[in-house]
């Protein structure tokens, strides 16, 4: 194309979106070392077809050996993208097919062979480890990784120095892809004028772009199901990057047709082409505004790390992150391994400087004489005088090259179950043991093929600079036209005035705000302000307002920092319906667009995040609106944090954003078969959240049904519970769904969800329980009741206090006994005396207050230590609840005791005919 097409097009790809942030902010180091190489081949590769002179094969070679240690994925995909190149250009040019097939086989036969011995033991050796769960977990599986056109024609977004994780759409950019758009309009327009090569690389980069680009969509799912390895690849949205090579091609096109051509007379006075000073500030004005639209995405958020990183180091991000073997799927572990260790023994070690002890001698017999233990890099020998055979353990996965031999003689190696280590038997007596690594067959033949291509390299390279001729002497010229003309020297003047403005730019940019980098709130389409703790909630963004049932949106809740956070907080969002039910997954994952928030102690006040959320709906939930549900919680300890209203006001542990609306469920179609019919409504499925219960617990039962042919007419159906004898022992007359969703409003075949938590009766006996509905049996429940005791204990205070809701008695406090203090524990024990039934399960507080009211201790749960909750408590029925207290060290001599219950999900208290809570001294004997 030129010199100055090649400039923008070179510039078009180092500042393509994919490029910048690949580099930047992914710090994908492999990879941002391979897009580079790319042009690289496919310059010196199109010289070596076509001239088949040294210093081509030489550059194209050894571009692809780097190529193939830098990035597998990039080889995976490059190698087939190069190959259809030149196979095209042989095509075009019109080679003999003997020439072509000999320069295709030295590059791709000796470039590849000589990587062989990293590239061939990574395909031999797959099976070896569980690689396959890279591919197989849900962020990491390319159904979740796909691309939207939306999303790859996405204009540029502001950088936001206060926000700390930025949305990562892979975009095409919107200067490249104009440039690239006008370059083939113009090419259209002149392909009379223009050279063959260059009409034919202006198509070849357009069906690049356009493949590319039609495998990171939705639409090319087949080819990702079908075509073997690419699932390696992992994420679709890779072929967006790969698309920005051929793109930037189409960018430069314009900078070539609009090059004058040069007249007779020009040529013999080796003039410059007319037009020269326009073509720079054209030039100059394209780079600017490719090197504007980059800018927002050359500032990434700094992850402060050692500048020189030891495993140390390694050891203690993986303690910080959970993730041992930094990986987040376990995918590098031998196969072997069974169970993922959760830390290594060898910490000590390296923490203390010293040598690894890696040879197991906790496992050696007792009285075993241990004369010697010599480490070396990969391995360990050891003297020995054991009493007893034993099997020795060496500190370090089983995997093919490690070799055990006693006295020189190979032991078999056994991997332990379900570690995963080296193991081998050691007999009795005075032995040298030894655990070495060494190569094994298949990696030495590999090694001697990598050599072997090498040496081929070395003299295909002398064999070329000595014979310095070309097989059919094409010459290459720039614009596909020979020219006389060459300047005296290199223009430098364009790069040198690019680069001082790209200066200039940087420092405008780091010390003021411009529109392409500036503080500015997060921009939400629907405002809740919420305070929680340290973080305040600003509204959030969904996805879309209407969802399908049984499909997913995407919500993006938007918190800032308005102190420094004392925690590491969570949240979560869930769907609540009309009848209180969760009618979506508790499971929430992290849109693809978003990378996680860091961990909220690492916020400063004022800096913010997106934590993004992908809710799914339940599978046949009815249609109608559902509000969008929030708690937040602290994740070491999981205690929701409160939410506060933006006046101050209390909402509680959780708090409704909003609502979206769930429109009816696609139909399934008429099932196979079905658990049998209720109500002349075929039941598909039935499920309940647990098979063992106490009286008095909550059950989930869901079920799905399916509307038939004919228009039902029924609103409800009887569900009962039997026992053992077939005696009822409760019956409840359910809605088959919502009750906004009789089943005459059912679309024929469409599979329906229905939810029921259903309390069981507090006065169950023990034994094994069906749920039955029209005599078909739907499942078992086995209920364990407990000792219940019907008769008064004494206490030594009385109290006699009864708690009520709503003018209702539901227990009476009869006395508590307070047991001598001791380490300033303080055993209370209390005894109620159920007066009726509740569907609540309250929970008892127990607060130590002083002369002022003020809280000093409190101990607060469910009675019996959380085993008798309320709701399993039957009329007459006394219970002895006991707890521990833990008291202040200065404890005041007026102290007393407040004693009370409560319902957990709204702060409410039960009352007391002088309040919420009975008062009784505090005994400070010890």
């Amino acid at each position: 194309l030129g010199s100055w097409a090649g400039l923008v097009a070179g510039m078009a790809y180092m500042a393509a979106p994919y490029v910048l942030v690949d580099a930047l902010i992914r710090g994908n180091s492999p990879e941002s070392a391979a897009l580079p190489l790319f042009p690289l081949l496919l310059w010196a590769g199109r010289r070596w077809l076509l001239e088949g002179k040294a210093r081509w094969f030489g550059t194209a070679v050894f571009g692809l050996i780097l190529l193939s240690l830098s990035h597998n994925i990039s080889l995976l995909i490059f190698t087939a993208t190069l190959g259809v190149y030149l196979l095209a250009l042989a095509w075009l040019h019109r080679l003999n097919w003997r020439i072509w097939l000999a320069r295709l086989v030295l590059l791709f036969g000796l470039g590849l062979g000589t990587t062989i011995f990293y590239t061939g033991g990574a395909l031999l050796e797959l099976n070896s480890v569980t690689l396959e769960q890279s591919t197989t977990t849900r962020n990491n599986d390319f159904r979740f990784n796909f691309t939207t056109p939306a999303e790859i024609l996405a204009p540029v977004a502001p950088e936001n120095p206060s926000l700390l994780n930025p949305p990562l759409p892979f975009r095409l950019g919107w200067v490249p892809l104009g440039l690239a758009v006008l370059g083939v309009a113009v090419a259209i327009f002149k392909r009379k004028k223009l050279p063959r090569e260059i009409q034919f690389h202006v198509w070849l980069m357009m069906a690049g772009t356009a493949v590319f680009l039609f495998i990171s969509l939705p639409i090319s799912q087949f080819i990702w199901e079908g075509l073997p390895l690419i699932d390696f690849v992992q994420f679709p949205w890779r072929f967006v990057g790969r698309a920005a090579l051929p793109l930037a091609f189409l960018a430069g096109v314009p900078f070539f047709t609009l090059t004058p051509a040069l007249s007779h007379r020009e040529k013999e006075q080796k003039s410059p082409p007319p037009g020269r000073g326009r073509i720079r500030v054209g030039v100059a004005l394209t780079v600017a505004l490719l090197v504007l639209e980059a800018i927002p995405n050359v500032y990434p958020n700094v992850c402060q790390e050692a500048a020189f990183p030891t495993i140390n180091t390694v050891h203690q991000y993986e303690h910080e992150t959970g993730l041992v073997g930094v990986d987040p799927e376990g995918s590098y572990f031998p196969r072997t391994v069974a169970q993922r260790p959760s830390s290594s023994p060898l910490e000590a070690d390296y923490l203390n400087n010293e040598a690894p002890q890696r040879l197991d001698t906790a496992v050696f017999p007792p009285d075993t004489l241990v004369e010697s233990i010599t480490y070396e890099k990969l391995g360990v020998t050891a003297q020995i005088n054991s009493p007893e055979p034993f099997t020795a353990r060496y500190l370090s996965f089983d995997f093919p090259g490690w070799v055990a031999t006693v006295d020189g003689d190979p032991v078999p190696i056994t991997p332990e179950d379900p570690s995963g280590l080296i193991t081998f038997p050691v007999p009795a007596g005075n032995h040298e043991i030894s655990v070495r690594w060494q190569s094994t067959p298949t990696r030495t033949a590999l090694l001697g093929l990598s050599l072997f291509s090498l040496a081929g390299v070395l003299v295909v390279l002398l064999v070329l600079v000595k014979t310095q001729s070309s097989v059919i002497g094409k010459r290459l010229s720039v614009n596909g036209k020979p020219t006389n003309y060459r300047p005296p020297m290199t223009d430098y003047r364009l790069p040198f005035t690019v680069a001082l403005l790209l200066i200039a730019g940087k420092l405008i940019l780091d010390n003021s705000e411009t529109p392409l980098r500036r503080m500015a709130g997060p921009e939400v389409a629907h405002t809740a302000v919420l305070q929680a703790a340290e973080l305040r909630l600003d509204g959030y963004n969904l996805s879309e307002t209407t969802v399908p049932s049984g499909s997913f949106f995407d919500i993006g809740l938007a918190w800032t920092a308005t102190d420094y956070p004392q925690a590491r907080y969570q949240s979560n969002v869930w769907l609540v319906g009309p009848d209180g039910l969760t009618w979506s997954d508790l499971n929430t994952f992290r849109p693809r667009l978003y990378e996680d928030a860091p961990d909220t102690r690492a916020w400063l006040p004022g800096q913010g995040a997106w934590d993004s959320r992908e809710v799914t709906v339940l599978r046949g939930t009815p249609p109608g609106q559902y509000n969008i549900v929030l708690t937040l919680f602290d994740f070491a300890t999981l205690q929701p944090i409160t939410l506060l209203a933006e006046d101050g006001s209390v909402v509680g542990p959780t708090a409704v954003l909003g609502q979206i609306t769930v429109t009816e469920p696609e139909s399934t179609g008429a099932a196979a078969d079905s658990l049998g019919q209720i109500q002349s409504i075929p039941l598909l499925e039935f499920r309940q959240d647990r098979a063992t219960a106490v009286p008095g617990d909550v059950v989930l039962l869901t079920f799905f049904w399916q509307r038939p042919s004919d228009a039902p007419l029924a609103q409800n159906f009887n569900l009962e519970l039997h026992d053992a004898n077939d005696a009822i022992g409760q019956t409840w007359m359910l809605p088959f769904t919502l009750p906004s969703y009789p089943p005459a409003d059912w679309a024929v075949g469409t599979a329906v969800r229905g939810q029921h938590l259903l309390r069981l009766p507090a006065g169950l006996d023990s034994g094994s329980y069906q749920f039955v509905a029209d005599e078909i049996v739907l499942g078992q429940i086995d209920i364990t009741a407990p000792e219940r005791v019907f008769e008064a204990v004494e206490m030594e205070t009385a109290v006699n206090a009864t708690f009520s809701q709503n003018d209702q008695p539901l227990t009476t406090l009869l006395g508590l006994t307070q047991s001598p203090i001791s380490n300033l524990l303080s055993p209370i024990s209390l005894l109620w005396r159920a007066e009726a039934e509740t569907p609540t399960s309250y929970r008892v507080f127990i607060h130590l207050v002083n002369a002022d009211g003020q809280i000093l201790a409190q101990a607060d749960g469910e009675p019996a230590n959380w085993t008798r909750p309320t709701t399993g408590w039957v009329p007459g029925e006394y219970i002895l609840d006991d707890h521990m207290l833990a008291l202040p060290p200065d404890l005041p001599p007026d102290a007393s005791l407040r004693i009370g219950l409560y319902d957990p999900a709204t702060g409410q208290r039960l009352q007391t005919e002088d309040g919420e809570f009975v008062v009784v001294p505090l005994a400070q004997s010890e």
